[in-house]
């Protein structure tokens, strides 16, 4: 019986890694800002900052004409920015991010 009150007394706090992915730096920053301010990851929840992870580049060469102006050519670049966020709570997940609406554009995933 004591087991089980200091069980309760001292829940186990879980350690939860989000990792938020966006070829748009600003829609970036706002989810960061909507997680970070979650209002039960604020009272229940311990959150480190959000950590900068390296970003990808995609290039492409694209050919205008294919047949006669072979050097005009065109560049094109992609860039994708990553977050990690670890969080450490004791609340189920579905009550903290069922509720949170990110912008268009950003990849969330928990782990």
């Amino acid at each position: 019986m004591d087991r089980n009150l200091n069980d309760l007394a001292n829940p186990k706090l879980v350690v939860v890694t989000v990792h938020l992915a966006s070829f748009d730096k600003k829609s970036l920053r706002e989810a960061e800002r909507i997680i970070m301010n979650a209002p039960l990851l604020v009272t229940n929840g311990k959150i480190k900052v959000p950590i900068p992870l390296p970003r990808n580049f995609r290039y492409w060469c694209l050919l205008k004409s294919p047949h006669v102006n072979k050097k005009a050519r065109e560049h094109m670049t992609a860039v994708c920015y990553k977050r990690l966020i670890i969080i450490q709570t004791n609340i189920d997940l579905d009550f903290i991010f069922v509720p949170l609406s990110l912008p268009a554009g950003v990849d969330m995933k928990i782990t």
